[in-house]
């Protein structure tokens, strides 16, 4: 959670923008974040492999987002 509200922060000073499109990097880690801020252990442990491939495919969908969006215009 603390490197989802990091992430966060630092998106926010980078992407000035007050409308995100629902695509952005911005916007899907503000989504993230949001739904990882209200996560119980008990919806984790339910299936525990299911959660790490969900967080794992997010990771890499806003990774890909960054690099297209900050580092190849």
């Amino acid at each position: 959670m603390n490197s989802l509200n990091q992430i966060e922060k630092h998106i926010t000073i980078l992407d000035t923008l007050k409308i995100r499109d629902n695509t952005s990097a911005a916007f899907l880690i503000g989504k993230m974040r949001s739904e990882y801020a209200f996560k119980t252990v008990e919806e984790i442990q339910k299936n525990v492999e299911k959660f790490i491939e969900s967080t794992l495919n997010t990771l890499v969908e806003i990774s890909e987002k960054l690099e297209k969006e900050y580092f190849y215009h």
